[in-house]
């Protein structure tokens, strides 16, 4: 699901946002050129941001570009976590 999100925010034909009784911004709407006729994600801000600190916690520790004869190079990444 969020690959989708992350796909339709790049690729937005529209966009909005949702404001609760108060006024504040509690979701987001998007449809990406590509499924903009299929159909509209809604995404909760909350859970957005729960998922934007999960990825900011993960980076690349170190690589490995191993050389293969079969299809020239090989590219292995091994992640790790910053423990926020």
């Amino acid at each position: 699901m969020a690959k989708d999100v992350c796909n339709s925010l790049v690729r937005s034909l529209f966009f909005e946002i949702e404001l609760n009784e108060k006024r504040v911004v509690d979701a987001f709407l998007v449809a990406s050129d590509k499924d903009s006729d299929k159909f509209l994600i809604e995404v909760p801000v909350n859970l957005w941001l729960d998922y934007i600190r999960f990825v900011s916690k993960d980076y690349v520790v170190y690589e490995e570009i191993p050389y293969d004869e079969s299809d020239r190079t090989q590219r292995i990444a091994k992640r790790g976590s910053l423990g926020f």
